[in-house]
């Protein structure tokens, strides 16, 4: 469970004081020591890089799945700069590519399917109703997250001197590998704009190898999607817990993401002046139903990719390398054999086995759809009517070239082979 927001700075108190060091040599000063990894993880840090990937978001309330959407593609990271970032707008290196598309409808806690029209969707941001979440990759924060933990968490050497150090645990891993914990915390917790990111958490660093394994952030905003609780009469908003984090993996004495993980729960504000949201409800009730929302992306198959590599892309396809297309189709053939780690998938369908239609036949039914009630919808305006059927026209028209684009295109040159029908899956 994630630890509450108004009790950080204890629990983190609590957490040094539990955390006591375990062979730990006293002559390490733990802020000399997040120096060299800082700067040993912006020295080894793969800059400019391609991993296919496999990615899944489930939304659960009161411990039954209500919603699942799985993404298997590639991801490319085009330009790495984080000393020269003032916001994450800035960067340009959160490109996805996705082949195909896994994805149920989506229900409530009573198994009801939800509409479009009793959302928050082109309608403000109402905090009565809910956020209904579109089922591509777009709605996936967990790319954001990443980008955001390197640009300003203590890997950017930077940003190390705000904040504080305590080396908690040093051990030998199985390899005899030398392994020393961090935890780690915010000097500053007054302003987030200020840190640009309020977090605790600790950081596993192997010493003998010389390259960091882990950053976990048990309690994290960034203020790119965090804003402060502000309460009304008539609000039935409440406050965000979120958890983030990175395990990484060294392949060729550099530095590349191995998995990453986010889950977020939602809580009652004892006290909202220091209280933050993170992001809005997918349902109603999040606190009656005990919402829970996680996501997971796991990258295999990493590799280096150049500056010709990148301007070869941009000069054979229209548009930038950019978002992957929310419309991509469900290939059956390429989800029978995908493991989901960290994830209790035969659960998963059972739980959204509803009304007599399995998670499988759901996908099947969906395959191209953006929205789950798409024609539904409650628009602001007719202008808004008229941009988004042109909008969906285009994808609907387009979405073979996308897919060529995406096989012909961006993974011969990212990965330097042909693509072959059904190989992106994490059981090669």
């Amino acid at each position: 469970m994630i630890k509450k927001h108004m009790c950080s700075i204890l629990l983190f108190v609590a957490y040094a004081m539990i955390a006591t060091p375990i062979n730990a040599q006293n002559s390490i000063n733990a802020g000399e020591l997040m120096e060299e990894i800082s700067e040993n993880f912006h020295s080894k840090h793969a800059k400019e890089f391609a991993s296919e990937l496999l990615q899944y978001r489930t939304i659960e309330q009161n411990g039954k799945f209500v919603d699942f959407v799985a993404n298997i593609g590639f991801y490319a990271n085009t330009d790495y700069a984080p000393q020269k970032v003032k916001n994450v707008h800035d960067l340009q290196i959160i490109n996805t590519k996705i082949i195909t598309i896994f994805r149920s409808d989506s229900f409530d806690e009573n198994g009801e399917k939800l509409k479009t029209s009793d959302s928050n969707y082109y309608k403000g941001n109402d905090a009565k109703k809910f956020t209904m979440l579109n089922y591509g990759d777009n709605d996936f924060v967990i790319l954001q997250y990443l980008t955001f933990a390197m640009i300003n968490s203590p890997l950017n050497d930077s940003k190390v001197d705000l904040f504080a150090y305590k080396i908690t645990k040093e051990y030998e891993n199985k390899d005899n590998d030398n392994i020393i914990e961090l935890s780690f915390e915010n000097k500053d917790w007054g302003s987030l704009k200020k840190t640009r990111i309020l977090a605790f958490g600790k950081i596993i660093y192997n010493k003998t190898k010389g390259f960091t394994e882990k950053i976990a952030f048990d309690s994290g905003y960034r203020d790119y999607s965090a804003r402060v609780y502000t309460p009304t009469p008539d609000t039935k908003e409440s406050i965000t817990q979120s958890a983030f984090e990175i395990d990484f993996k060294l392949k060729n004495e550099e530095i590349y993401p191995k998995s990453a993980s986010f889950v977020t729960e939602w809580i009652d504000a004892k006290k909202p002046t220091s209280s933050y949201v993170n992001m809005l409800n997918p349902r109603i009730n999040p606190i009656g139903t005990n919402l829970i929302y996680r996501e997971k992306i796991e990258f295999t198959n990493s590799v280096k990719i150049t500056k010709e590599q990148i301007k070869k892309l941009k000069l054979e396809v229209t548009g930038s390398i950019g978002a992957g297309d929310r419309r991509s189709c469900y290939q059956k053939n390429m989800w029978s054999n995908v493991v989901f780690s960290d994830l209790d998938f035969d659960k998963v369908k059972v739980d959204l086995n509803v009304a007599g239609e399995s998670l499988f036949e759901q996908a099947e039914r969906n395959n191209g759809r953006s929205l789950p009630s798409e024609s539904e919808i409650e628009y602001i305006d007719d202008n808004a009517r008229k941009e988004s059927e042109a909008r969906l026209k285009y994808q609907e028209t387009n979405k073979d070239r996308f897919y060529r684009q995406i096989t012909e295109v961006y993974y011969p040159v990212l990965f330097g082979k042909e693509y072959k029908y059904g190989v992106l899956t994490n059981n090669k």
